[in-house]
């Protein structure tokens, strides 16, 4: 039943990423420093794995004072759906404003550019519509490395049985004198971010 099928699909989750310690750093006048540690729990692949390209795992941070009141946050998402970072159409437009603490283990296409460097790029992936790939040019098909011919990959997964640190900084500008803050923390696993339906379609 799709009841079933749910209840595996997060038996799944909750064992391959871990929340670990939680580390104040700082908590003064000059502002409250944080991490929050993120282990991968299989000992077989990354977390995530498959087609790291399209697979987003990040981390919504609320910090609340003692009313509920929100602060400082991370890991929000725009009205389209997407996550404040460069592929947000509202980031684009300067509407909001660029979350430059995102921890998100989404992979990225590097593509070179004309003057010698390299840059992240929304890239489709072609596919056989054929169950006989091989048959046919590329007899190496791209399918096998998950991601474009012309261009590398940028793993942010995390390898077997590691962890990483999101880490994060609220401006004491923020901040009250006397005041009690909570940090409120959730991660999140979504299949593919919502700008992949203009990519599509454009």
């Amino acid at each position: 039943t799709l009841a079933w099928a749910s209840e595996k699909r997060l038996e799944v989750l909750r064992n391959g990423y871990i929340l670990g310690d939680t580390i104040v750093d700082q908590a003064d006048k000059d502002g409250i420093e944080f991490r929050v540690q993120i282990r991968n729990g299989t000992d077989g692949h990354n977390a995530p794995t498959g087609f790291t390209g399209e697979r987003l795992v990040w981390l919504q941070i609320n910090v609340t004072d003692r009313d509920g009141k929100v602060i400082f946050k991370s890991g929000d998402r725009d009205p389209n759906g997407d996550l404040r970072e460069r592929y947000s159409r509202y980031v684009n437009s300067g509407e909001l404003k660029y979350d430059k603490q995102l921890f998100n283990l989404m992979s990225h296409f590097m593509a070179r550019t004309f003057w010698g460097g390299e840059r992240t790029q929304l890239r489709a992936v072609p596919f056989s519509a054929a169950v006989r790939p091989f048959i046919r040019p590329p007899t190496n098909p791209t399918a096998i490395h998950m991601r474009p011919e012309s261009a590398r990959s940028k793993k942010n997964s995390i390898e077997p049985g590691g962890h990483r640190w999101a880490e994060y900084h609220v401006d004491p500008s923020l901040l009250k004198a006397g005041e009690t803050y909570t940090v409120h923390m959730k991660l999140i696993a979504q299949q593919m971010p919502a700008y992949f339906i203009h990519v599509s379609s454009g």
